[in-house]
């Protein structure tokens, strides 16, 4: 009844493959359960465990009705599987594919995953026969049964496959090489992941296809689930590693978590391996113990029968009984019945049938209706036969053998019939447990001793008990079956050469209480393992990870400004070195910002000198743009710097138009306006660092001036102990230099002479920009004046003809100023007069009147005024350039005309007429003479 070793190899490695799957699903789900990857190769993961354990609780089925719920989880998982396979390849290789914008798109194909599910549950409940039909029970022989053997007859079946198991099964490969060979934008993690899809499902390909021949299905089945699962979670950790996703929780639970969910499914998985060793070998010694109760029954029930046979035969053999006389065969017969307590009858009949001599004293009786008698004259040697008693109504047993006279001829039957007790007391010594009995039947199958008396009483025919059924069907061993009460047997039948049966049975219940005891004991052991193994994981990861929390919150403490915090070093492996290297790293952290408060501030009072120097330096470029005149600009330059910086003297030297020498503009200290009195001046390249900057124009920084071999020593400046000269560059050209000296010697840092060297440029940019302001207000006055001129005299040639021009507006209108006069009561009105001018020129005025003399003008009316008259000074200016303007157009269309006209004749004289004619019309004159004279010139006036 067990299993054959190499199917329980295979048995053996699907169990295995079902732990595997568990334990994967757990641990890549307890890495990072929020990862989209993981979850969903946990949860194929499962699917597959859950599939992979069908498959191995049907390979020890004998019958359809074992592996029920098998197939529905067959028929249930396998589509989504494939399914899955797909998904899973989804998230992996396109996650934007399922993102929210395609929510319902990914529900949807969540739902058509469990189609085949919830079809497998209608089937089973309602006998639809959707998709799930159920195992045929008669041609169902045992074993693993394929998904064709329960689904084939679906109404559903075609499209299912075609779908899931054949299109969605390319799915992977399509998708896989559309991420190496169309998408651009695929990294090189994904094409990575893309080449172990690919791998995985072409390894699963060649399992399934190329070694149908070579391995079972369910070791096929098995294979492929390793291959895929392994390949799908190596694939979500390296996405998970690659994408950098942070793990949630602590660390000690996660751990804890981690272990348990490879040691618990580990510990569990051995324990049911035990829990079926020892199933197998319970079941197998009570098997045994039954085969060896049958087998001592069966060997009793020989010896007897053939002892009582033996005895039979010699009797049979005796010269008084072949005499067939009967007188000598009674005392013979008496004396074996006497011997024989358990034999009621012995007799013998001749050939006839009727009863010769009798052991009991009764009359001969004719037993030729006797079966027994019957097959003995017909030639048998031997005869046994098993009927109720004539006159007590008990079973008896009837054996019968042929009486042959020395000749060998039959002359007539011996028998003798037992009562069965002798055979029942062997049959009920027979005892292999509280619950086993033991019975035997006859050749037509009646029961001879059974312990329910009433089957052996009445010889009930046991034809229909599967034992018996068994036993006639040749078997012999061990059998199972269950009876019209429902309790579950085990049973050890036997034939003997007489045709009899014997059967040896006991409820499975009884031996499968140790299995029980072994379950409980074993669930026990495993909860009671689980949770010491979680205690002491849990303690030793804490106890572990101790010192790393400790580490962890003093460099919180530390991050939170606790310099003094300390690491405890607990241990001298891999973490108390860390301590210790965190610890050496506070401590040097602690010199490093002791020293670097000391750096900070001082660099913090480099950072503020230098931030006084850009602010001052800003400050003198702001205030210096106001001033526009040269020497005033120079003046308060060389002040502004050294008020600023607190320099002890500040010059500034500008070249002169010879660019021989550079004079001393401007000075801040007292010897510098000694200097100034008298001119000072300095050789250009040759004198002092001034000389040398305005030479070369090169900055010239003199840190200590009495050791610098070209340093002046001025007397004006006793108190000098260090100097910096800078060149003043304009569009690239030196036009003099700035002189800066002190009384600290070394008082000029890099980060000043960089300061220093900027404000030169400032200076200069402002000293070239005030002389191009000034040299731009001399050429706009210059032109001002001109254009004043200018517009002076066309304004007298304008208003030169008329004595006045102007109107008056008032309530009557608006007329000529000439048309109307002044009443003595305008004269006493509030009135305001405003000039009207034009480049300087007064060429009219303004005069306006309130309405009542009371009435004062407001500024806001002023303001108005003003600005209304300055627009009307702009206007009539605007006016007069427009009349201007077309006077100039006009005259000079007009001479563009009249010399068309004069060049168009080609004669001279006709040119003279020409000329004559078109001049004077153009210019309306009287008379016009043209005249070509020798010699003859005009007066001073233009008259001849």
């Amino acid at each position: 009844m067990g299993l054959a070793p190499f199917d329980q190899i295979v048995l053996l490695i699907i169990w295995l493959a079902v732990v595997l799957d568990i334990v994967l699903a757990l641990y890549v789900l307890l890495l990072n359960a929020w990862h989209t990857a993981n979850r969903h190769v946990a949860a194929m993961s499962l699917f597959y465990a859950l599939n992979s354990a069908a498959v191995a609780l049907t390979l020890g089925a004998t019958e359809a009705s074992q592996v029920v719920w098998q197939t529905r989880i067959l028929a249930s998982t396998s589509p989504i599987i494939q399914s899955f396979i797909f998904v899973t390849g989804l998230v992996l290789l396109k996650p934007g594919w399922l993102g929210d914008r395609w929510r319902r798109v990914r529900w949807l194909l969540y739902g058509l995953m469990m189609v085949p599910a919830l079809l497998t549950m209608v089937d089973s409940v309602f006998g639809t026969g959707l998709w799930y039909s159920g195992l045929d029970p008669i041609s169902y022989t045992g074993g693993y049964p394929p998904l064709e053997a329960y689904t084939a007859s679906g109404t559903l079946t075609p499209f299912i496959m075609v779908g899931y198991f054949y299109l969605i099964s390319l799915a992977p490969f399509l998708l896989g090489a559309h991420t190496l060979l169309v998408d651009d934008r695929a990294t090189p993690t994904t094409r990575r992941l893309a080449w172990i899809v690919l791998i995985a499902q072409t390894l699963g390909l060649i399992i399934q296809m190329v070694l149908r021949n070579v391995l079972s299905a369910p070791l096929r089945s098995a294979l492929m689930s390793l291959t895929l699962v392994l390949a799908f979670t190596y694939s979500a950790f390296q996405q998970m590693i690659s994408e950098r996703r942070a793990q949630r929780g602590r660390l000690t639970f996660r751990l804890a978590a981690i272990v348990l969910a490879i040691a618990i499914p580990l510990s569990a998985s051995a324990a049911l391996f035990t829990y079926l060793q020892v199933e197998q070998q319970i079941t197998r010694d009570a098997q045994l113990r039954l085969r060896d109760a049958n087998q001592a029954l069966a060997s009793s029930v020989t010896v007897w029968l053939d002892m009582n046979v033996e005895t039979l035969q010699q009797l049979a053999t005796l010269s008084d009984i072949t005499s067939m006389d009967p007188e000598r065969q009674r005392p013979v017969l008496q004396m074996m019945a006497a011997m024989h307590p358990h034999l009621r009858l012995v007799s013998t009949t001749d050939l006839t049938g009727a009863n010769v001599a009798r052991s009991d004293g009764f009359a001969p009786t004719d037993y030729r209706d006797q079966p027994w008698f019957q097959e003995v004259r017909d030639g048998s040697r031997l005869s046994f036969l098993t009927q109720i008693d004539r006159v007590s109504g008990e079973p008896i047993l009837v054996v019968s053998v042929p009486i042959e006279n020395r000749s060998g001829r039959i002359v007539g039957v011996c028998m003798f019939a037992s009562n069965l007790t002798a055979v029942s007391g062997e049959v009920q010594a027979i005892q292999v447990g509280e619950t086993s009995n033991s019975y035997l039947v006859d050749a037509e199958n009646q029961a001879i001793v059974h312990p329910d008396l009433a089957f052996s009483t009445e010889l009930r025919d046991l034809s229909s008990y599967p034992p018996v059924i068994a036993l006639r069907g040749g078997e012999s061993g061990a059998v199972s079956y269950t009876d019209e009460n429902g309790i579950r047997w085990w049973a050890n039948v036997d034939e003997l050469d007489n045709g009899w049966g014997v059967i040896v049975q006991q409820q499975e219940i009884e031996f499968t209480a140790e299995l029980r005891q072994l379950q409980f004991a074993s669930i026990a052991g495993l909860i009671g393992t689980a949770i010491l193994l979680g205690g002491l994981t849990s303690l030793a990861i804490r106890q572990a990870l101790r010192p790393v929390a400790s580490l962890t919150r003093t460099a919180t403490a530390i991050a939170s400004g606790d310099l003094a915090s300390i690491a405890p070093v607990e241990s001298e492996d891999e973490i108390g070195m860390l301590a210790k290297a965190f610890n050496s790293m506070t401590s040097q952290l602690n010199e490093q910002i002791g020293t670097l408060e000391q750096r900070v501030a001082s660099r913090t009072h480099e950072l503020e000198r230098r931030a006084r120097y850009l602010e001052a330096t800003a400050r003198i470029a702001r205030e210096t743009t106001l001033v526009l005149e040269t020497q005033q600009l120079l003046d308060q330059l060389a002040n502004l710097i050294s008020e600023y910086f607190g320099f002890y003297h500040t010059g500034i030297f500008l070249l002169d138009e010879s660019r021989e020498w550079a004079e001393l503009r401007s000075a801040s200290s007292e010897g510098g306006q000694r200097m100034l009195a008298r001119n000072h001046r300095l050789a250009v390249g040759e004198v002092g660092i001034v000389g040398y900057v305005t030479g070369r124009g090169e900055p010239r920084v003199a840190l200590d001036v009495d050791q610098d071999a070209i340093y002046f020593d001025n007397p004006d400046m006793p108190d000098t102990r260090s100097e910096i000269a800078l060149p003043l560059r304009v569009r690239g050209e030196v036009i003099g230099a700035l002189d800066v000296q002190s009384t600290e010697p070394r008082a000029f840092s890099e980060e000043d002479i960089e300061v220093l060297q900027t404000l030169a440029d400032q200076v200069a940019i402002a000293i070239s920009n005030a002389q191009l302001v000034q040299q731009v207000q001399a050429s706009l006055e210059a032109e001002r004046r001109a254009y004043g001129e200018v517009s002076r005299d066309a304004w007298e040639r304008t208003l030169g003809a008329q004595t006045s021009f102007g109107f008056r507006a008032d309530q009557h209108g608006v007329a000529p100023t000439g048309d109307r006069q002044e009443s003595e009561s305008d004269l006493d009105l509030a009135e305001v007069r405003l000039p009207i001018e034009i480049r300087g020129q007064a060429i009219g005025t303004i005069k306006a009147r309130k309405a009542t003399p009371n009435d004062e003008w407001t500024r806001e009316e002023m303001m108005v005024i003003e600005t209304l008259t300055e627009q009307l000074e702009q206007a009539l200016e605007s006016a007069r350039l427009y009349r201007d303007t077309q006077a100039t157009a006009e005259r000079e269309r007009l001479v563009g005309e009249v010399t068309a006209r004069i060049r168009g004749r080609l004669e001279m004289e006709a040119m003279l007429k020409t000329a004559a004619q078109e001049i004077r019309e153009a210019l309306d004159l009287p008379e016009l003479i043209v005249r070509l004279t020798p010699g003859e010139a005009s007066d001073g006036n233009g008259r001849e």
